[in-house]
């Protein structure tokens, strides 16, 4: 657990075990182990904050294109309008302004 805090506490002298390596060479090791997952950390949380980014821009160029069709729907059934096919304009002009309120 030492290595996830600020400074590899764990790298204090003492002996070594079974006598295969010294102290120096134990406290380097976990060293370079520690800086080794501060990097890795440091990676992950790049890698998150661009993530973030990327379904941001998604979700604002989707909402765009949504709107962009949603007012075109929504125009052409206003300029129709004809006596046959009102209640049918006022169906398809209702769902494309509730689709628009959804995406706005």
């Amino acid at each position: 657990h030492c290595l996830l805090s600020h400074s590899p506490k764990c790298c204090s002298s003492g002996s070594s075990s079974a006598g295969t390596c010294d102290g120096g060479t134990r406290r380097l090791v976990c060293w370079l182990v520690w800086a080794e997952i501060r990097d890795v950390q440091s990676e992950l949380a790049a890698l998150q904050t661009q993530r973030q980014d990327d379904v941001l821009r998604f979700l604002s160029n989707l909402s765009h294109e949504l709107n962009t069709n949603l007012n075109a729907i929504t125009g052409a059934v206003q300029m129709i309008g004809g006596k046959d096919d009102l209640e049918m304009m006022q169906v398809i002009g209702h769902a494309s302004r509730v689709m628009t309120n959804l995406v706005s």
